[in-house]
């Protein structure tokens, strides 16, 4: 049974928009987790005490994690929303510059060569 355009654009845009949102959502919560600890390590430690008397508060590995994984979020999300032709558009015509592109190169090596 072969898939219709239609059920592969639809089962395509779904893969996207399940990938998506779940790197959308666990980096929204590590964000949220690494301004919590921040937040309580400052109530905790004043800023008055000296630089070698303070420590880390172990914000800063689930705000980096949390980074990363809303910006590779975002583009799986934005591409479950927008048209495909916009896609087209913004990455123009494919290059032709493997050998099954060009089979007839004189070069053995192929035509990268």
């Amino acid at each position: 049974m072969e898939l219709t355009r239609l059920q592969r654009e639809i089962i395509s845009r779904a893969a996207m928009a399940v990938l998506g949102v779940g790197l959308l959502y666990g980096g929204f919560r590590c964000l949220k987790t690494g301004w919590e600890f921040q937040r309580e390590f400052r109530e905790k430690h004043p800023s008055g005490a000296s630089r070698y008397e303070r420590r880390s508060s172990g914000a800063g590995l689930p705000i980096l994690i949390g980074s990363v994984l809303v910006l590779l979020g975002a583009p799986f999300a934005l591409a479950a929303v927008v048209p495909s032709n916009w896609f087209a558009k913004v990455m123009g015509p494919p290059n032709q510059i493997g050998l099954h592109e060009n089979p007839g190169s004189d070069n053995p090596r192929g035509p990268w060569r």
